[in-house]
């Protein structure tokens, strides 16, 4: 493995996890799946605006890993940031 000082920090995230991006000045993986809390802390919004932002069909398709569970995709909501 190649370390952070041979190669950007991008470049050994991708290599190692596939598309990257970064959020301030962490890189997350672009096919990871967040809550409502999460998706809240991206957009710089409340849980509750998370929730009616979905129920006015503002946010993407959400993914249901298991039932009762509510997630998005951080590739689709960093669309919207």
């Amino acid at each position: 493995m190649l370390y952070k000082t041979e190669l950007g920090a991008e470049q050994v995230a991708s290599r190692e996890y596939g598309e990257v991006l970064q959020v301030g000045e962490h890189w997350l993986v672009k096919d990871i799946l967040l809550d409502v809390g999460g998706v809240a802390k991206v957009l710089g919004c409340s849980s509750r605006n998370v929730w009616k932002m979905r129920d006015a069909g503002k946010l993407s398709k959400t993914v249901h890993p298991t039932p009762g569970k509510v997630r998005w995709l951080l590739k689709d909501i960093m669309a919207l940031a």
